[in-house]
């Protein structure tokens, strides 16, 4: 039995997605103990990033512990997440999975990553209470997407994710 192309590149695309996401989601920066160094400091996370983007320090303080608490994490994700997961088959769009959700058993720990020229941050804020981020893999034309909102009680929650999945230029 002979394969053609149409059936090799879905399994390459998972395979090249998957190995990316998972070193992506497993890189973890080292974090120095509360106080020793300032936000604004480079310790080579992201750190750098929100310092420099000018983010309410409450969210740089939220932002550190929830990538390094996992518990923290758990209970500060507004459950069940609304969001898209990777998309490994091109013939599925994420238009049509509008009602996605992520659930708590099926989390993976998000941990703080390292700055690294692989990839570009950016942040937007369009409100007082809200923080998005876009994290942007540069080689594989594929990003991220979270939404991060403060509530009535002055807490940062994550309230939308949406994994690694290419784009088209």
């Amino acid at each position: 039995m002979q394969f053609g192309t149409h059936f090799i590149w879905p399994i390459l695309y998972k395979i090249v997605l998957l190995s990316t996401a998972a070193a992506i989601a497993f890189s973890c920066n080292e974090l120095v103990s509360k106080g020793s160094k300032k936000a604004t400091e480079d310790d080579g996370s992201i750190l750098t990033v929100l310092s420099q983007q000018g983010l309410p320090n409450d969210f740089i303080r939220f932002y550190k512990t929830f990538h390094t608490d996992s518990l923290y994490q758990m209970q500060h994700i507004v459950w069940p997440l609304r969001g898209v997961p990777t998309i490994t088959d091109p013939s599925v769009s994420i238009d049509s999975l509008e009602r996605f959700h992520w659930r708590p058993q099926d989390w993976t720990m998000h941990k703080l990553m390292e700055k690294s020229d692989e990839f570009s941050v950016r942040y937007d804020m369009p409100s007082d209470d809200v923080v998005t981020e876009y994290i942007e893999f540069k080689n594989l034309k594929a990003r991220m997407m979270r939404r991060f909102a403060r509530s009535k009680n002055g807490e940062w929650y994550l309230i939308y994710y949406a994994d690694i999945n290419q784009y088209d230029e």
